[in-house]
């Protein structure tokens, strides 16, 4: 006579489920620290404030939920700018330095900037972090589970 347990069948096809759970927990938490770490060590432009590095953040939120966000001027590096007009905001002159030489101006006619796209590298990068750690900490979860027997 053969008999089956179906209720510790049930609780170990449980224990597996809460290990797998927990290990993409890690997986968004591992995939977003990376993509922020790597977002704020961009090459792609030089720091004229700081501001913007510094206010690259990230968060996860369980299993399945993460973001990294970026103020300042990110928007404009991240998707470059079209030429355009630049006017002082009340009436009055631009100052810049050029070639060393103060310049005075009422409008300057800018050439647009090129998009320096660090925020997409970096997700791509804390994609590939996250594909690796869901192969990685799924199949330990499912090896630890056969292992068990």
């Amino acid at each position: 006579m053969i008999t089956i347990d179906g209720a510790a069948c049930r609780s170990a096809l449980m224990d597996l489920s809460i290990q797998i759970q927990n290990a993409m927990v890690t997986v968004v938490r591992e995939s977003v620290a990376e993509t922020e770490k790597h977002a704020k060590a961009t090459t792609l432009w030089k720091d004229q404030t700081g501001k913007t590095r510094r206010s690259i953040a990230g968060r996860a939120q369980g299993a399945i939920y993460g973001e990294v966000k970026a103020a300042g001027a990110a928007k404009y590096l991240e998707h470059g700018t079209p030429p355009h007009v630049i006017e002082p905001k009340r009436g009055g002159a631009l100052r810049f330095v050029v070639a060393g030489r103060t310049v005075f101006a009422r409008r300057v006619q800018h050439p647009g900037t090129a998009e320096r796209p660090f925020m997409q590298q970096a997700r791509d990068h804390g994609q590939q972090v996250a594909d690796y750690g869901a192969e990685f900490y799924v199949s330990s979860a499912i090896e630890r589970y056969d292992a068990r027997g």
